[in-house]
C-alpha cells in the first residue's frame, strides 16, 4: 500500500475510509435534523406509551455503543466495520432523500412514499440504518456489543410494527403496496 505524508503522518486507506463514516455519519445526523424542521404535518399518529418509547429507544440506543469497551481490530476486520459504516450511512442518507418531509422518529403518517428504495422495501431506512449498526457494533468488545445490537433490531422490528398499523389506518393503498412489497430485504423478508 502506497503513503502519502501527512504533517502527523501517513494518509492510508483506513484514514481514509475513517474519515468518510464519520462524514457519512455527520450528513446523516444533520439530514436528520433538517428533515424533523421542515417536515409536514402528520395525518395520523400512533397512541399510547409503546409505540413512543420504542421509537425514542430505537433512535437513540445507538449512543450506548459508546458506553462499551473498544475493541482492537486488526486492520481487515476494521476497514470491513468502517466500510458497513459508510454504506448503511450513505444508503440512508439516499433514502432520507426519497422519505422528504415525510420523515419522523415517531410513528406518524404523513404521506404514503412508496418509490425510490421504498419500490423494494417498505422500510429501507431501518435495513440500511442496521447495515450501519453492524459496523458500529463490530468496533466494541463482545458479546455486549451483539447483545446491543440484537436489542436495537428487536425495538426496530417492534418500531415496524407500529408504522405500518398508523400508515394502514392513514392511507387505504397501504395495504396492497405493502402485500407486494418486501418488508426489510427483498425477496426475502
Amino acid at each position: 500500500m502506497e503513503y502519502y505524508a501527512l504533517r502527523d503522518g501517513p494518509v492510508t486507506l483506513f484514514l481514509i475510509i475513517g474519515v468518510l463514516a464519520r462524514l457519512s455519519t455527520v450528513a446523516f445526523s444533520t439530514f436528520l435534523v433538517a428533515l424533523l424542521v421542515v417536515r409536514v404535518t402528520p395525518v395520523s399518529k400512533s397512541v399510547g406509551f409503546m409505540p413512543r418509547a420504542t421509537a425514542l429507544l430505537g433512535t437513540f440506543l445507538a449512543i450506548s455503543f459508546l458506553l462499551l469497551p473498544r475493541e482492537q481490530l486488526s486492520p481487515l476486520p476494521t476497514l470491513i466495520a468502517i466500510a458497513f459504516i459508510v454504506i448503511g450511512m450513505s444508503l440512508s442518507i439516499y433514502t432520507l432523500a426519497w422519505l422528504g418531509r415525510s420523515f419522523s422518529i415517531m410513528p406518524e403518517a404523513r404521506r404514503l412514499v412508496t418509490n425510490g428504495p421504498y419500490t423494494h422495501v417498505c422500510h429501507p431506512l431501518y435495513a440500511f440504518e442496521e447495515i450501519a449498526m453492524v459496523g458500529t457494533a463490530m468496533q466494541f468488545v463482545q458479546p455486549w456489543s451483539l447483545l446491543l445490537l440484537l436489542v436495537h433490531f428487536m425495538l426496530q422490528l417492534a418500531r415496524m410494527g407500529y408504522e405500518e398499523n398508523v400508515l394502514a389506518e392513514a392511507f387505504h393503498d397501504y395495504a396492497a403496496y405493502a402485500a407486494r412489497t418486501a418488508r426489510l430485504i427483498p425477496e426475502v423478508y
